[in-house]
């Protein structure tokens, strides 16, 4: 997100608008950085409403150490993937869940387990694991890169998916969203992949079942629409001042 050509075009454009719903807080004060002057208020989570007739999966009956990984899996976007047998200590396993794996580049012995493709309406219920993993770019100990870079201002919609999946989610601690999952205790942070397993060690029956107790709640607000409606009328809130 540099001061670019690119993104002084982009600016002109936002400043015609009465009001922005954005990401997040983050979100707003690089909009503000790069000029834009107008008024905004934060979504902070994206809702996930269910198709007519589709159930909830239920929430993970015990505390366990499968980690669910959701999203691109290739080379430009997860490299990171492919180095995590790299981690030492590790004694938990990456179930993975989309297109682009390269199964030539995973050793036999590898923790990451591939689970396979499914579309979308369909993945939410195949997600099986204790924890959802946010995470991008080439390496293991941060995000970064292009795609490691963006994690900064946005917020995934991965992050949704695994709260409407019941998982607790573990994220980058420099993530945007790295906030709310403390704040709201529906998840936890890591500085880098490292420190995965260590943190793992650290949580027994008791604490997991807070988090998901946590994550009951958050996700039954994202499948009523709850952020989208909030934003909206903090919006409206905004317009009339």
């Amino acid at each position: 997100m540099g001061k670019n050509k690119y993104v002084k075009k982009e600016m002109k454009r936002f400043n015609k608008a009465d009001v922005l719903i954005l990401h997040n807080e983050v979100m707003m004060e690089w909009f503000v950085e790069n000029g834009y002057k107008g008024k905004m208020v934060p979504l902070y989570l994206f809702d996930y409403l269910l198709a007519r007739g589709q159930k909830l999966p239920q929430m993970p009956g015990s505390f366990g150490r499968d980690v669910v990984f959701a999203g691109g899996l290739g080379m430009e976007k997860s490299a990171f993937l492919y180095k995590a047998d790299e981690l030492e200590g590790t004694d938990f396993i990456l179930r993975l869940y989309g297109n682009g794996y390269q199964k030539d580049k995973v050793r036999t012995s590898s923790i990451l387990d591939y689970q396979g493709v499914f579309a979308p309406d369909e993945v939410l219920n195949k997600l099986k694991g204790n924890f959802g993993l946010v995470w991008n770019g080439n390496a293991i100990k941060e995000c970064d890169g292009a795609f490691g870079k963006y994690i900064q201002y946005n917020n995934p919609h991965k992050t949704s998916l695994y709260l409407l999946a019941g998982l607790p989610v573990i994220v980058w601690d420099k993530a945007a969203v790295a906030e709310l999952i403390e704040e709201e205790k529906i998840g936890f942070t890591i500085s880098s992949l490292d420190e995965l397993s260590k943190k793992l060690n650290s949580i027994d029956a008791e604490s997991y079942s807070k988090m998901i107790s946590n994550v009951k709640t958050i996700r039954g607000k994202i499948t009523n629409g709850h952020f989208l409606t909030v934003a909206v009328g903090n919006a409206l809130e905004q317009l009339n001042k």
